[in-house]
Protein backbone atom coordinates (compact mmCIF):
# COMPACT_ATOMS: atom_id res chain seq x y z
CA UNK A 1 0.00 0.00 0.00
CA UNK A 2 2.85 2.38 0.92
CA UNK A 3 4.23 1.54 -2.85
CA UNK A 4 1.23 2.11 -4.44
CA UNK A 5 0.58 5.21 -2.55
CA UNK A 6 4.07 7.10 -3.34
CA UNK A 7 4.62 5.34 -6.78
CA UNK A 8 0.82 5.62 -7.77
CA UNK A 9 -0.39 8.88 -6.57
CA UNK A 10 2.68 10.82 -5.25
CA UNK A 11 4.99 10.43 -8.37
CA UNK A 12 2.17 10.36 -11.08
CA UNK A 13 0.89 13.61 -9.63
CA UNK A 14 3.90 15.38 -9.85
CA UNK A 15 4.24 13.96 -12.94
CA UNK A 16 0.99 15.48 -14.48
CA UNK A 17 2.18 18.66 -12.92
CA UNK A 18 5.25 19.17 -14.48
CA UNK A 19 3.24 18.56 -17.92
CA UNK A 20 0.26 20.81 -16.71
CA UNK A 21 3.17 23.57 -15.94
CA UNK A 22 5.04 23.19 -18.89
CA UNK A 23 2.26 23.53 -20.68
CA UNK A 24 1.14 26.37 -19.18
CA UNK A 25 4.52 28.39 -19.73
CA UNK A 26 4.39 27.71 -23.26
CA UNK A 27 0.67 28.59 -23.69
CA UNK A 28 1.78 32.08 -22.26
CA UNK A 29 4.73 32.08 -23.97
CA UNK A 30 2.88 31.75 -27.36
CA UNK A 31 0.05 34.58 -26.39
CA UNK A 32 2.89 36.84 -25.02
CA UNK A 33 4.11 36.95 -28.81
CA UNK A 34 0.64 37.45 -30.79
CA UNK A 35 -0.27 39.34 -28.37
CA UNK A 36 2.69 42.10 -29.07
CA UNK A 37 2.77 41.07 -32.31
CA UNK A 38 -0.51 42.53 -33.04
CA UNK A 39 0.50 45.52 -30.92
CA UNK A 40 3.12 46.48 -33.22
CA UNK A 41 0.84 46.21 -36.34
CA UNK A 42 -1.59 48.47 -34.58
CA UNK A 43 0.98 50.94 -33.39
CA UNK A 44 2.11 51.04 -36.93
CA UNK A 45 -0.76 51.62 -38.44
CA UNK A 46 -1.30 54.11 -35.96
CA UNK A 47 1.65 56.03 -36.79
CA UNK A 48 1.11 55.42 -40.65
CA UNK A 49 -2.45 57.37 -40.12
CA UNK A 50 -1.52 60.42 -37.39
CA UNK A 51 1.89 61.11 -38.97
CA UNK A 52 3.80 62.71 -35.99
CA UNK A 53 1.14 63.47 -34.22
CA UNK A 54 0.28 61.46 -30.89
CA UNK A 55 -3.27 61.63 -31.23
CA UNK A 56 -5.83 60.52 -33.65
CA UNK A 57 -8.93 62.24 -34.24
CA UNK A 58 -12.60 60.84 -35.52
CA UNK A 59 -12.04 61.98 -39.33
CA UNK A 60 -8.95 60.12 -39.50
CA UNK A 61 -10.60 57.18 -37.42
CA UNK A 62 -13.97 56.98 -39.57
CA UNK A 63 -11.29 57.33 -42.96
CA UNK A 64 -9.70 54.24 -41.63
CA UNK A 65 -13.08 52.01 -40.47
CA UNK A 66 -14.40 52.88 -44.29
CA UNK A 67 -11.52 50.45 -45.45
CA UNK A 68 -10.98 48.38 -42.17
CA UNK A 69 -14.81 47.85 -41.31
CA UNK A 70 -16.82 49.54 -44.25
CA UNK A 71 -20.49 47.61 -43.37
CA UNK A 72 -20.28 49.62 -40.01
CA UNK A 73 -22.37 52.96 -39.96
CA UNK A 74 -21.33 56.35 -38.97
CA UNK A 75 -23.41 55.64 -35.55
CA UNK A 76 -21.58 52.43 -35.07
CA UNK A 77 -17.94 54.17 -36.06
CA UNK A 78 -18.64 57.39 -33.29
CA UNK A 79 -19.71 54.08 -30.35
CA UNK A 80 -16.41 52.43 -31.18
CA UNK A 81 -14.18 55.89 -30.83
CA UNK A 82 -15.89 56.85 -27.76
CA UNK A 83 -15.52 53.21 -26.43
CA UNK A 84 -11.82 53.01 -27.35
CA UNK A 85 -11.34 57.11 -26.20
CA UNK A 86 -11.20 55.80 -22.20
CA UNK A 87 -10.59 59.65 -20.91
CA UNK A 88 -12.88 61.22 -23.56
CA UNK A 89 -10.02 63.67 -24.46
CA UNK A 90 -11.75 63.89 -27.93
CA UNK A 91 -9.09 61.24 -29.34
CA UNK A 92 -7.16 58.22 -29.47
CA UNK A 93 -3.97 57.74 -28.10
CA UNK A 94 -1.75 54.61 -29.34
CA UNK A 95 -1.98 52.44 -25.67
CA UNK A 96 -6.10 53.26 -26.35
CA UNK A 97 -5.63 52.62 -30.29
CA UNK A 98 -4.40 48.81 -29.11
CA UNK A 99 -7.81 47.84 -28.41
CA UNK A 100 -9.40 48.49 -31.39
CA UNK A 101 -10.08 45.03 -32.16
CA UNK A 102 -12.20 44.37 -28.82
CA UNK A 103 -14.56 46.50 -29.87
CA UNK A 104 -15.01 46.51 -33.40
CA UNK A 105 -16.40 43.36 -33.21
CA UNK A 106 -19.13 43.88 -30.94
CA UNK A 107 -23.00 44.70 -32.10
CA UNK A 108 -24.24 48.12 -31.25
CA UNK A 109 -28.01 48.96 -30.11
CA UNK A 110 -29.31 51.46 -28.57
CA UNK A 111 -30.91 52.61 -24.68
CA UNK A 112 -34.08 54.89 -24.70
CA UNK A 113 -34.31 56.74 -21.69
CA UNK A 114 -36.96 56.52 -19.84
CA UNK A 115 -37.75 52.69 -20.66
CA UNK A 116 -37.04 50.01 -18.09
CA UNK A 117 -36.95 48.01 -20.56
CA UNK A 118 -38.13 45.73 -23.76
CA UNK A 119 -40.49 43.75 -21.54
CA UNK A 120 -44.22 43.72 -23.18
CA UNK A 121 -45.95 45.32 -20.18
CA UNK A 122 -43.62 48.48 -20.33
CA UNK A 123 -45.64 49.89 -23.16
CA UNK A 124 -48.07 52.73 -22.76
CA UNK A 125 -50.91 51.21 -24.31
CA UNK A 126 -50.64 47.87 -21.52
CA UNK A 127 -53.47 48.24 -20.02
CA UNK A 128 -52.73 48.85 -15.78
CA UNK A 129 -53.92 45.89 -14.13
CA UNK A 130 -52.03 43.63 -16.72
CA UNK A 131 -49.15 45.42 -15.96
CA UNK A 132 -49.22 45.33 -12.60
CA UNK A 133 -50.08 41.20 -13.14
CA UNK A 134 -47.35 41.04 -15.11
CA UNK A 135 -44.14 42.86 -12.74
CA UNK A 136 -45.48 40.94 -10.19
CA UNK A 137 -45.13 37.67 -12.03
CA UNK A 138 -41.59 39.27 -13.02
CA UNK A 139 -41.16 39.72 -9.14
CA UNK A 140 -41.81 36.17 -8.54
CA UNK A 141 -39.79 34.46 -11.31
CA UNK A 142 -36.32 36.33 -10.74
CA UNK A 143 -36.84 35.85 -6.99
CA UNK A 144 -34.04 33.39 -5.41
CA UNK A 145 -36.91 31.36 -3.75
CA UNK A 146 -38.23 30.51 -7.06
CA UNK A 147 -34.95 29.46 -8.31
CA UNK A 148 -34.97 27.14 -5.10
CA UNK A 149 -37.98 25.50 -5.73
CA UNK A 150 -37.08 24.70 -9.84
CA UNK A 151 -34.02 22.92 -8.68
CA UNK A 152 -35.91 21.39 -5.59
CA UNK A 153 -38.56 20.01 -8.56
CA UNK A 154 -35.92 18.95 -10.88
CA UNK A 155 -33.86 17.07 -7.69
CA UNK A 156 -37.20 15.36 -7.35
CA UNK A 157 -37.47 14.11 -10.71
CA UNK A 158 -33.81 12.98 -10.70
CA UNK A 159 -34.67 10.55 -7.62
CA UNK A 160 -38.35 9.71 -9.66
CA UNK A 161 -35.77 8.95 -12.98
CA UNK A 162 -34.02 6.69 -10.80
CA UNK A 163 -36.86 5.05 -9.36
CA UNK A 164 -37.86 4.69 -12.80
CA UNK A 165 -35.15 3.24 -14.03
CA UNK A 166 -34.92 0.69 -11.45
CA UNK A 167 -38.68 -0.61 -11.49
CA UNK A 168 -39.04 -0.43 -15.13
CA UNK A 169 -37.04 -1.87 -18.09
CA UNK A 170 -38.47 -0.38 -21.18
CA UNK A 171 -39.10 3.23 -20.76
CA UNK A 172 -41.03 3.58 -23.54
CA UNK A 173 -43.63 1.38 -21.54
CA UNK A 174 -43.88 2.37 -17.65
CA UNK A 175 -46.38 1.91 -15.51
CA UNK A 176 -49.31 3.97 -14.48
CA UNK A 177 -47.45 5.93 -11.48
CA UNK A 178 -43.98 6.68 -13.05
CA UNK A 179 -46.33 8.19 -16.29
CA UNK A 180 -48.28 10.18 -14.26
CA UNK A 181 -45.29 11.32 -11.59
CA UNK A 182 -43.64 12.35 -15.61
CA UNK A 183 -47.10 14.17 -16.61
CA UNK A 184 -46.47 15.97 -13.52
CA UNK A 185 -43.16 16.83 -13.54
CA UNK A 186 -44.02 18.33 -16.91
CA UNK A 187 -46.77 20.40 -16.27
CA UNK A 188 -44.65 21.99 -13.59
CA UNK A 189 -41.68 22.87 -16.27
CA UNK A 190 -44.17 24.18 -19.04
CA UNK A 191 -45.74 26.22 -16.02
CA UNK A 192 -42.37 27.80 -15.41
CA UNK A 193 -41.58 28.42 -19.15
CA UNK A 194 -45.50 30.47 -19.05
CA UNK A 195 -45.22 32.35 -15.91
CA UNK A 196 -41.31 33.08 -17.38
CA UNK A 197 -42.25 34.51 -20.95
CA UNK A 198 -45.05 36.50 -19.17
CA UNK A 199 -43.27 37.98 -16.50
CA UNK A 200 -40.18 38.43 -19.04
CA UNK A 201 -41.86 39.09 -22.28
CA UNK A 202 -40.82 37.23 -25.25
CA UNK A 203 -37.92 39.49 -26.09
CA UNK A 204 -36.25 39.47 -23.11
CA UNK A 205 -37.36 35.72 -22.62
CA UNK A 206 -35.69 34.46 -25.83
CA UNK A 207 -32.89 36.95 -25.34
CA UNK A 208 -31.24 34.46 -22.36
CA UNK A 209 -29.83 31.04 -24.14
CA UNK A 210 -30.79 29.14 -21.03
CA UNK A 211 -34.34 29.88 -21.59
CA UNK A 212 -34.29 28.59 -25.14
CA UNK A 213 -32.44 25.54 -23.80
CA UNK A 214 -35.70 24.90 -21.11
CA UNK A 215 -37.81 25.41 -23.40
CA UNK A 216 -36.30 22.89 -25.83
CA UNK A 217 -36.11 20.51 -22.99
CA UNK A 218 -39.89 20.94 -23.01
CA UNK A 219 -40.88 20.83 -26.34
CA UNK A 220 -39.25 17.62 -26.63
CA UNK A 221 -41.18 16.22 -23.49
CA UNK A 222 -44.10 16.71 -25.57
CA UNK A 223 -43.19 15.44 -28.07
CA UNK A 224 -42.29 12.11 -26.40
CA UNK A 225 -45.59 12.22 -24.70
CA UNK A 226 -47.38 12.77 -27.71
CA UNK A 227 -45.68 9.76 -29.24
CA UNK A 228 -46.07 7.55 -26.46
CA UNK A 229 -49.74 8.20 -26.63
CA UNK A 230 -49.62 7.82 -30.37
CA UNK A 231 -47.58 4.78 -30.04
CA UNK A 232 -50.17 3.11 -27.32
CA UNK A 233 -53.29 2.85 -29.90
CA UNK A 234 -53.20 0.74 -32.77
CA UNK A 235 -50.31 2.36 -34.89
CA UNK A 236 -46.98 2.68 -33.60
CA UNK A 237 -45.73 5.94 -33.52
CA UNK A 238 -41.41 6.64 -34.07
CA UNK A 239 -42.06 9.87 -32.10
CA UNK A 240 -41.89 7.66 -28.31
CA UNK A 241 -38.35 7.46 -29.09
CA UNK A 242 -38.52 10.88 -27.49
CA UNK A 243 -39.09 9.27 -24.19
CA UNK A 244 -35.64 8.33 -24.20
CA UNK A 245 -34.31 11.95 -24.26
CA UNK A 246 -36.58 12.69 -20.74
CA UNK A 247 -32.95 12.84 -18.78
CA UNK A 248 -32.16 15.71 -20.79
CA UNK A 249 -34.35 17.83 -18.24
CA UNK A 250 -31.78 17.42 -15.75
CA UNK A 251 -29.40 19.29 -16.95
CA UNK A 252 -31.25 22.36 -16.31
CA UNK A 253 -29.33 22.35 -12.71
CA UNK A 254 -26.59 24.08 -14.68
CA UNK A 255 -29.42 27.10 -15.51
CA UNK A 256 -30.06 27.33 -11.53
CA UNK A 257 -26.28 28.18 -10.35
CA UNK A 258 -24.08 30.90 -11.92
CA UNK A 259 -20.89 28.44 -11.00
CA UNK A 260 -22.46 25.45 -13.04
CA UNK A 261 -23.30 27.99 -15.97
CA UNK A 262 -19.33 28.98 -16.32
CA UNK A 263 -18.18 25.82 -16.07
CA UNK A 264 -20.68 25.16 -19.23
CA UNK A 265 -19.27 28.79 -20.90
CA UNK A 266 -15.83 27.70 -19.78
CA UNK A 267 -16.47 24.49 -21.65
CA UNK A 268 -16.91 26.58 -24.88
CA UNK A 269 -15.06 29.09 -24.98
CA UNK A 270 -12.13 26.19 -25.26
CA UNK A 271 -14.16 24.06 -27.87
CA UNK A 272 -12.29 25.89 -30.69
CA UNK A 273 -8.84 24.63 -29.14
CA UNK A 274 -10.36 21.50 -28.49
CA UNK A 275 -10.59 20.55 -32.20
CA UNK A 276 -7.29 20.60 -32.47
CA UNK A 277 -6.87 18.31 -29.38
CA UNK A 278 -8.99 16.13 -30.82
CA UNK A 279 -7.59 15.49 -34.21
CA UNK A 280 -4.17 15.39 -32.15
CA UNK A 281 -5.75 12.18 -29.94
CA UNK A 282 -7.07 10.77 -33.09
CA UNK A 283 -3.92 10.60 -34.62
CA UNK A 284 -2.17 9.43 -31.56
CA UNK A 285 -5.10 6.38 -31.69
CA UNK A 286 -4.49 5.65 -35.16
CA UNK A 287 -0.54 5.40 -34.90
CA UNK A 288 -1.34 3.19 -31.75
CA UNK A 289 -4.10 1.37 -33.84
CA UNK A 290 -1.82 0.31 -37.01
CA UNK A 291 0.68 -0.99 -34.50
CA UNK A 292 -1.56 -2.85 -32.73
CA UNK A 293 -3.06 -4.45 -36.26
CA UNK A 294 0.28 -5.11 -36.87
CA UNK A 295 1.45 -7.13 -33.57
CA UNK A 296 -2.17 -7.85 -32.28
CA UNK A 297 -4.59 -8.68 -34.57
CA UNK A 298 -6.58 -12.29 -35.31
CA UNK A 299 -4.79 -13.36 -32.14
CA UNK A 300 -7.61 -13.41 -29.73
CA UNK A 301 -11.03 -15.55 -30.12
CA UNK A 302 -13.52 -17.14 -27.95
CA UNK A 303 -11.96 -19.33 -25.45
CA UNK A 304 -8.39 -18.75 -26.62
CA UNK A 305 -7.49 -20.01 -23.08
CA UNK A 306 -9.60 -22.62 -22.51
CA UNK A 307 -6.63 -25.58 -24.17
CA UNK A 308 -4.57 -24.34 -22.22
CA UNK A 309 -5.97 -24.58 -18.86
CA UNK A 310 -3.02 -26.88 -17.88
CA UNK A 311 -0.21 -25.17 -19.17
CA UNK A 312 -1.40 -21.67 -18.57
CA UNK A 313 0.67 -19.51 -15.57
CA UNK A 314 -1.28 -19.30 -12.41
CA UNK A 315 -0.58 -15.00 -13.13
CA UNK A 316 -2.94 -15.41 -15.80
CA UNK A 317 -5.49 -18.43 -14.96
CA UNK A 318 -8.31 -15.16 -14.26
CA UNK A 319 -8.18 -15.01 -18.01
CA UNK A 320 -10.16 -18.23 -18.53
CA UNK A 321 -13.22 -16.89 -17.27
CA UNK A 322 -12.74 -13.32 -19.24
CA UNK A 323 -12.66 -15.18 -22.91
CA UNK A 324 -14.65 -18.09 -22.24
CA UNK A 325 -17.27 -16.31 -23.77
CA UNK A 326 -19.67 -17.36 -21.03
CA UNK A 327 -21.67 -14.49 -18.83
CA UNK A 328 -19.13 -11.61 -19.13
CA UNK A 329 -16.57 -13.38 -20.52
CA UNK A 330 -16.47 -11.75 -24.02
CA UNK A 331 -12.90 -9.58 -24.02
CA UNK A 332 -12.26 -11.52 -26.97
CA UNK A 333 -14.18 -8.74 -28.68
CA UNK A 334 -11.70 -6.29 -27.10
CA UNK A 335 -9.07 -6.66 -29.80
CA UNK A 336 -7.06 -5.16 -32.41
CA UNK A 337 -8.59 -6.67 -35.46
CA UNK A 338 -9.60 -3.81 -37.45
CA UNK A 339 -9.95 -0.23 -37.55
CA UNK A 340 -12.64 0.48 -35.57
CA UNK A 341 -12.12 -2.47 -32.87
CA UNK A 342 -8.33 -1.10 -32.03
CA UNK A 343 -9.87 2.50 -31.56
CA UNK A 344 -12.47 0.88 -29.13
CA UNK A 345 -9.81 -0.96 -27.59
CA UNK A 346 -7.70 2.34 -27.15
CA UNK A 347 -10.63 4.03 -25.73
CA UNK A 348 -10.99 1.74 -23.09
CA UNK A 349 -7.50 1.18 -22.13
CA UNK A 350 -7.53 5.36 -22.04
CA UNK A 351 -10.04 5.31 -19.80
CA UNK A 352 -8.56 2.39 -17.87
CA UNK A 353 -11.31 0.04 -17.71
CA UNK A 354 -10.04 -3.64 -16.74
CA UNK A 355 -6.79 -2.56 -18.66
CA UNK A 356 -4.75 -5.31 -16.99
CA UNK A 357 -6.95 -7.99 -17.80
CA UNK A 358 -6.37 -7.02 -21.89
CA UNK A 359 -2.62 -5.79 -20.78
CA UNK A 360 -2.09 -9.48 -19.62
CA UNK A 361 -4.23 -11.30 -22.28
CA UNK A 362 -1.84 -9.74 -25.03
CA UNK A 363 1.42 -10.35 -22.45
CA UNK A 364 0.62 -14.19 -22.62
CA UNK A 365 0.48 -14.67 -26.08
CA UNK A 366 2.45 -11.96 -27.43
CA UNK A 367 5.19 -12.20 -24.89
CA UNK A 368 6.43 -9.63 -22.00
CA UNK A 369 7.85 -7.17 -24.20
CA UNK A 370 3.95 -6.50 -25.53
CA UNK A 371 3.58 -4.71 -22.03
CA UNK A 372 5.61 -1.86 -22.98
CA UNK A 373 3.36 -1.13 -25.78
CA UNK A 374 0.10 -0.60 -23.44
CA UNK A 375 2.55 1.04 -20.84
CA UNK A 376 3.80 3.68 -23.42
CA UNK A 377 0.08 4.49 -24.88
CA UNK A 378 -1.25 4.94 -21.91
CA UNK A 379 1.43 7.62 -20.66
CA UNK A 380 0.84 9.46 -24.09
CA UNK A 381 -2.78 9.68 -23.22
CA UNK A 382 -2.25 11.02 -19.94
CA UNK A 383 -0.48 13.73 -21.51
CA UNK A 384 -3.54 14.89 -23.59
CA UNK A 385 -5.69 14.82 -21.28
CA UNK A 386 -3.79 16.49 -19.12
CA UNK A 387 -3.17 19.21 -21.48
CA UNK A 388 -6.92 19.25 -22.56
CA UNK A 389 -8.12 19.88 -18.54
CA UNK A 390 -5.35 22.55 -18.84
CA UNK A 391 -7.28 24.14 -21.24
CA UNK A 392 -10.45 24.31 -19.15
CA UNK A 393 -8.78 24.93 -16.39
CA UNK A 394 -7.24 28.33 -17.59
CA UNK A 395 -9.98 29.69 -19.37
CA UNK A 396 -12.07 28.78 -15.92
CA UNK A 397 -9.01 30.80 -13.62
CA UNK A 398 -9.42 33.50 -15.88
CA UNK A 399 -13.36 33.93 -15.80
CA UNK A 400 -13.30 33.19 -11.80
CA UNK A 401 -10.53 36.38 -11.66
CA UNK A 402 -12.84 38.49 -13.65
CA UNK A 403 -15.84 37.73 -11.93
CA UNK A 404 -14.22 38.53 -8.85
CA UNK A 405 -14.00 41.83 -10.12
CA UNK A 406 -16.82 42.34 -11.82
CA UNK A 407 -20.43 41.02 -10.29
CA UNK A 408 -21.81 41.48 -14.06
CA UNK A 409 -19.51 39.20 -15.26
CA UNK A 410 -21.27 36.90 -17.95
CA UNK A 411 -20.33 35.10 -21.38
CA UNK A 412 -21.10 38.52 -22.98
CA UNK A 413 -18.43 41.48 -23.31
CA UNK A 414 -20.02 44.50 -22.97
CA UNK A 415 -19.09 48.14 -23.44
CA UNK A 416 -21.86 50.94 -22.82
CA UNK A 417 -21.12 54.87 -24.14
CA UNK A 418 -23.10 57.71 -23.40
CA UNK A 419 -23.56 60.10 -26.63
CA UNK A 420 -24.49 63.77 -26.55
CA UNK A 421 -26.31 65.59 -29.04
CA UNK A 422 -23.09 66.75 -30.31
CA UNK A 423 -21.92 63.31 -30.69
CA UNK A 424 -25.00 62.79 -32.62
CA UNK A 425 -24.87 65.44 -35.32
CA UNK A 426 -21.73 63.66 -36.31
CA UNK A 427 -24.31 61.15 -37.43
CA UNK A 428 -27.41 62.91 -39.37
CA UNK A 429 -29.54 60.22 -40.09
CA UNK A 430 -30.12 59.98 -36.20
CA UNK A 431 -30.19 63.35 -34.86
CA UNK A 432 -33.65 63.41 -35.04
CA UNK A 433 -34.08 61.02 -32.76
CA UNK A 434 -32.92 63.40 -29.54
CA UNK A 435 -33.47 60.50 -26.89
CA UNK A 436 -31.06 57.95 -27.93
CA UNK A 437 -27.86 58.89 -25.91
CA UNK A 438 -26.86 55.27 -24.64
CA UNK A 439 -25.48 52.77 -26.72
CA UNK A 440 -24.60 49.59 -25.97
CA UNK A 441 -22.23 46.96 -27.46
CA UNK A 442 -21.81 42.85 -26.53
CA UNK A 443 -20.14 40.41 -28.28
CA UNK A 444 -19.15 36.91 -27.08
CA UNK A 445 -16.39 36.51 -24.78
CA UNK A 446 -13.56 34.60 -26.34
CA UNK A 447 -10.21 32.43 -25.20
CA UNK A 448 -8.54 36.11 -25.92
CA UNK A 449 -10.48 37.92 -23.92
CA UNK A 450 -9.85 35.21 -20.76
CA UNK A 451 -6.23 35.25 -21.50
CA UNK A 452 -6.04 38.72 -21.08
CA UNK A 453 -7.79 38.55 -17.78
CA UNK A 454 -5.75 35.43 -16.93
CA UNK A 455 -2.47 37.25 -17.31
CA UNK A 456 -3.27 41.40 -16.93
CA UNK A 457 -0.44 41.64 -14.39
CA UNK A 458 2.12 39.97 -17.02
CA UNK A 459 0.82 42.54 -20.11
CA UNK A 460 2.28 45.73 -18.77
CA UNK A 461 5.49 44.19 -18.45
CA UNK A 462 5.27 42.64 -22.17
CA UNK A 463 4.62 46.28 -23.31
CA UNK A 464 7.21 47.82 -21.17
CA UNK A 465 9.59 45.64 -22.48
CA UNK A 466 8.25 45.97 -26.28
CA UNK A 467 8.46 49.79 -25.35
CA UNK A 468 11.93 49.77 -24.51
CA UNK A 469 13.17 47.63 -27.27
CA UNK A 470 11.37 49.91 -29.75
CA UNK A 471 12.91 53.21 -28.26
CA UNK A 472 16.15 51.49 -28.84
CA UNK A 473 15.81 51.54 -32.29
CA UNK A 474 14.52 55.26 -32.98
CA UNK A 475 17.26 56.56 -34.67
CA UNK A 476 15.81 55.34 -38.04
CA UNK A 477 12.42 56.79 -36.83
CA UNK A 478 9.19 55.25 -35.27
CA UNK A 479 7.55 53.24 -37.91
CA UNK A 480 10.65 52.12 -39.48
CA UNK A 481 11.83 51.11 -35.56
CA UNK A 482 8.59 48.84 -35.03
CA UNK A 483 9.42 47.08 -38.02
CA UNK A 484 12.47 46.08 -36.85
CA UNK A 485 11.42 44.55 -34.08
CA UNK A 486 8.58 42.92 -35.32
CA UNK A 487 11.00 41.64 -37.80
CA UNK A 488 13.37 40.56 -34.94
CA UNK A 489 11.00 38.54 -33.11
CA UNK A 490 8.92 36.89 -35.90
CA UNK A 491 12.83 35.22 -36.67
CA UNK A 492 13.63 34.46 -33.34
CA UNK A 493 9.47 32.95 -32.97
CA UNK A 494 10.47 30.90 -36.00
Amino acid sequence: NFFLLIGLFLLLNLFLAVVYGTFGEQEKEKFRKLYLHKRAGLMLAFNLIVKGKEVMNLEQFRNLMKFAKPRLNRVEVLCIFKAIDDDDSKGIQVNEFCELFSYTSMLWSSIKKGRQGDRWYDKKRCPKPLAKMGKLVQRIVEHDYFQYLVGFIILCNLVALIFEAVYTTDPVKQSHLFRTVDDIFLILYSIEIVLKMFGQGPKVFFHDFWNWFDLAIVVVSVIGEIGEIASSGTRSANLSSFVYLRPLRLIRLFALRKRYRDILFALWVVMPRMGYMLMLLCSIYYFFAIIGMEVFSGILYKGVFNNDTETIPATFTYLIDYYNGVGSGRYYNINFDNVLRSFETLFILTVVNNWYVIMDAYTYLRGEAARAFFIIFYLVSLVILTIVVSFVLDAFAAMDSEQKQSQDASDLKQRKVNLTAQDLNHAPSLSQSKNLSVYIGMRKRTKEDLNVQLYKDDIPKWCAEYDAELNQEKDGGAVVAALKVVKRRSQHTA
